[in-house]
């Protein structure tokens, strides 16, 4: 029985040696109308572990470290997250991390006196991205983003956002 879940295992996760680590830059806007301005822009490197189901599709970690500008303040944004990527096609790729990151400040005021409270400084984030590989090392792309506290806190305004994206594969 081992021999053959084992060897199944094998062939879905295996170290893949084409996996690169990437760093992305990203630049972001709230997808709806907020009652103070907001944005963000994040630095992510992600480590590549093990190819899943082909040489085509990885799965790794990431560490992530950013500002978030609400209303009048910023706050710092550090986190870490399980990443799941696929090569579809010759220069597009799709990922999709899943992780936590940490606030610094996690209560806001904006100019016209409104207020953004995101209940706590831990907040849980996914997203989903697709990119294109201008060159064998760049590549550009949009990233859909969600981050809330998955009610962990009594107040939980999530923030979903639009996201450039510029990464470089080394």
């Amino acid at each position: 029985m081992f021999m053959r879940y084992g060897s199944l295992g094998c062939l879905l996760v295996s170290t893949s040696l084409l996996a690169q680590p990437q760093l992305d830059v990203m630049v972001g806007r709230p997808t709806t109308s907020q009652n103070i301005d907001i944005s963000h822009a994040d630095l992510r490197f992600y480590k590549p572990i093990s190819s899943l189901f082909s040489d085509k599709c990885d799965w790794g970690v990431t560490a992530r470290a950013g500002v978030l500008n609400a209303g009048n303040d910023s706050a710092g944004r550090y986190g870490a997250e399980g990443l799941f990527a696929c090569d579809i096609g010759e220069n597009w790729s799709w990922s999709m991390p899943l992780g936590m990151v940490w606030l610094s400040r996690y209560q806001f005021e904006g100019d016209n006196g409104k207020t953004k409270d995101y209940g706590g400084p831990w907040q849980f984030v996914a997203a989903m991205s697709l990119s294109y590989r201008f060159t064998e090392h760049w590549s550009v792309g949009y990233e859909w983003s969600h981050m809330s506290n998955w009610y962990k806190y009594e107040k939980n305004p999530a923030l979903n956002s639009h996201n450039l994206m510029l990464s470089y594969r080394f």
